[in-house]
């Protein structure tokens, strides 16, 4: 039944998803969230790949979905939580004015939530824990003052986070591994890999000595690594006649490679393309499917020393090959994984020449495998995961309240 004093489910067959960010007013989210595609879907990653799909398993087991947004300027809000069956931590999205407000409330509101044994699934895809070590991306040796106090409280909210915890969930064996240390002494982990949001394409059967073309796509994160390699990719890449590169992200991302492109040489015709991937109102699977599935190859770069992208997901690499993309990564761990069908290592220029030079051998040896490396990343298999996953942590506390009466 509903408490209607404090308009919550207290029935105890509601799953709770506390979503710590500040982009939107705090209070409850569920009408908007659950509305069409979800509010928040086009814009976070996050969401798309972990929280979702989560959302979508415990609909499938039967239980009613509960968002909250929460900060401590509105305190009456933790009346909002009822008792419910099992909580979900997402992410925290937050700027520095508001990272305290949202700090204290949510973990008010897990103090309330575990002294009712409510379990506590959080899900930890960045390595927060340590993210006074994470380098500036600017390429800076120092942030500045107020960064590097806003990278402190978010670090002790993650190590918080993941002492309080029931169950840990990360995309890949190495997030896990960097969350692990931060466990309770009963606190468990396990690894639900990001699902494919993309339908399986062709390779392309052109011959790449005319034109050859490139995409690169992601978050204004993840843009220095790139920034980083295209004055090399420029200079050696000369494999074919003419080389084009797509830039999928925001605009502030293709500001950056066009003002890097504008101050190289090119001894081969290179045009950049940009298409914005962030902007639009409702964010569709298949724009990031039409815009894979024209290209050739996908880059990938990133760096094995940076300590927030070590613990990277597979996503990009997994969608970029179910689109028929040959994708050039660096030696990220999760990547590593798949290197039967993704060619990985330190010199991305060399890789992409590789690829250039033998691109039908390689499609054709690539698709051989493709279903089987995939497998593990088939949306129905995630949801099955999140599933599991919920079942056993439902059942385990039922066994730790009945030991505790």
């Amino acid at each position: 039944m509903r408490n209607h004093r404090t308009n919550s489910y207290l029935d105890g067959d509601t799953a709770l998803f506390l979503f710590p960010f500040n982009y939107c007013e705090p209070g409850d989210l569920t009408e908007k969230f659950l509305s069409s595609k979800g509010l928040y879907l086009s814009s976070s990653a996050s969401l798309r790949l972990q929280l979702f799909p989560a959302v979508e398993a415990c609909q499938k087991l039967g239980l009613k979905i509960k968002v909250l947004s929460l900060r401590s300027e509105k305190p009456a809000q933790l009346d909002l939580l009822g008792t419910p069956k099992v909580c979900f931590i997402g992410k925290v999205a937050s700027d520095k004015p508001f990272l305290s407000r949202i700090v204290m409330a949510n973990l008010a509101a897990i103090a309330r939530l575990k002294r009712r044994k409510v379990p506590i699934i959080v899900v930890y895809s960045d390595n927060w824990c340590e993210a006074s070590e994470w380098p500036n991306p600017n390429g800076n040796d120092e942030w500045s003052d107020s960064r590097k106090e806003w990278l402190l409280s978010s670090q002790s909210f993650y190590r918080d986070l993941l002492y309080l915890a029931d169950l840990v969930v990360a995309p890949c064996l190495k997030a896990y591994e960097l969350a692990k240390p931060w466990f309770s002494k009963n606190g468990l982990g396990c690894v639900i890999e990001d699902p494919l949001q993309v339908k399986k394409q062709p390779f392309l059967e052109n011959d790449l000595s005319n034109e050859c073309k490139l995409i690169w796509f992601g978050h204004f994160s993840n843009i220095r690594f790139l920034l980083d390699l295209l004055p090399s990719i420029v200079r050696q890449c000369t494999i074919s006649n003419r080389y084009e590169l797509t830039i999928l992200s925001g605009t502030d991302a293709f500001l950056e490679v066009q003002t890097l492109m504008n101050s190289l040489n090119f001894s081969k015709t290179w045009s950049l393309r940009f298409r914005d991937w962030f902007n639009n109102e409702d964010w569709d699977p298949s724009f990031l499917e039409q815009q894979l599935s024209r290209s050739h190859i996908s880059i990938v770069p990133s760096d094995i020393n940076n300590l927030r992208k070590i613990g990277v997901s597979h996503n990009r690499v997994s969608d970029s090959l179910q689109c028929g993309c040959i994708v050039v990564a660096s030696p990220m761990p999760s990547y590593t994984e798949l290197s039967r069908v993704v060619l990985v290592g330190d010199n991305l220029p060399k890789l992409i020449n590789y690829a250039t030079s033998n691109y039908a051998k390689l499609t054709q040896q690539f698709d051989l495998y493709r279903n089987e490396e995939l497998s593990r990343f088939q949306p129905l298999t995630n949801r099955l995961k999140w599933e599991k996953c919920i079942i056993n942590i439902l059942n385990l506390e039922k066994n730790i309240k009945e030991r505790s009466n």
